[in-house]
């Protein structure tokens, strides 16, 4: 394959993704702190937050990290269960198709046992029903601010 063919098929391997120009900013500007007071159905979850995970996680191998929110079952309800539908996303990778994120072979929630290709986290998993591992070891705790 020739230099210009080489390019040109990577021009044509981008995948177009919607965001609204909330999210675009959020995404363009990604500061270390962001408070978003978005009103309902603006895209929070899958246009911010699942983005910003999976930077963290891919930026930090290894570390932990918290997803907080007000009670444990709103977000186990509302929030968690969006977030893992949004990394069974479809994209598009060595020209076939498959999810963002594999539950098993990119990311495990509540298991204390990891898979053997997975990375140990830094820190021991003190609760695994309450984790996300993923394969690099970055560790995501679900916690609650409720009692």
């Amino acid at each position: 394959m020739t230099e210009l063919q080489q390019t040109e098929q990577s021009t044509l391997d981008f995948e177009h993704y919607y965001m609204n120009h909330v999210q675009l900013l959020a995404n363009i500007i990604d500061p270390n702190m962001l408070y978003a007071e978005w009103a309902r159905a603006t895209g929070k979850t899958e246009g911010v937050i699942v983005p910003r995970l999976i930077r963290v996680a891919n930026d930090m191998p290894g570390e932990l990290s918290f997803l907080v929110h007000k009670t444990y079952v709103a977000l186990m309800t509302n929030v968690w269960p969006n977030i893992q539908a949004s990394f069974s996303r479809p994209v598009m990778v060595n020209g076939k198709q498959r999810a963002m994120l594999e539950y098993g072979i990119d990311y495990v929630v509540g298991e204390a046992k990891l898979p053997s290709h997975f990375r140990r986290p830094r820190y021991p998993i003190a609760y695994a029903k309450h984790s996300v591992i993923f394969r690099n070891g970055a560790h995501l705790q679900l916690v609650s601010s409720d009692q």
